[in-house]
């Protein structure tokens, strides 16, 4: 399927976009809270759109997909290590480059979900935030799951953007930090 095959521009079906490193495994703590969170999410009547590939893309998308109710959209990438589509997406779509990829996630989605990453995740979360900040996007929630892993980035972006003036005060409310699946769920 190709993006041509779905309607991106249809805010019909709530939307929910996980983003999350490729190198989680199924045992890993993080991969099963992804996992909890999809369920959730698909059985809140939301779709949940990945990078479809392994990791936290697999638990996101998986999620979604075996609680049944929502599609579990993968947004696949062609590289040559690491992305391999999963097999729990009920719509494929594959891409060539990471722009026309990024369009696809912020394109009327409802709510972001940032699980433990690499650089890729941390490049998608910055994205989001500059979107929003800038006007680019509507203003959804960006919720950083794990404050063992997100508190010393929010404590950066407080103690040296947010004194330098390189932010707002305002841009803080951007970022939400949650560690369970009540409490991602409380925000939707």
């Amino acid at each position: 399927m190709n993006v041509s095959e779905i309607n991106l521009n249809d805010s019909s079906n709530k939307r929910a976009v996980i983003f999350g490193g490729a190198r989680f495994k199924p045992e890993d703590k993080y991969y099963k809270l992804t996992l909890d969170i999809a369920k959730m999410l698909g059985h809140s009547g939301y779709d949940v759109m990945t990078g479809g590939g392994p990791g936290i893309m697999e638990a996101g998308n998986r999620g979604c997909y075996e609680e049944g109710t929502s599609n579990a959209i993968g947004l696949n990438i062609y590289l040559d290590f690491e992305q391999k589509p999963n097999p729990y997406q009920n719509i494929t779509l594959h891409y060539e480059s990471f722009l026309s990829r990024k369009y696809a996630f912020f394109k009327n989605t409802d709510i972001f979900i940032v699980m433990p990453g690499g650089f890729g995740t941390l490049d998608e979360l910055f994205e989001a935030l500059t979107l929003i900040q800038c006007g680019k996007i509507r203003k959804v929630p960006i919720v950083l799951v794990d404050s063992y892993f997100y508190a010393p980035l929010v404590e950066f972006i407080k103690e040296m953007l947010l004194k330098m003036g390189t932010i707002s005060k305002e841009d803080l409310s951007l970022i939400t930090m949650v560690d369970s699946v009540d409490e991602v769920g409380r925000l939707i």
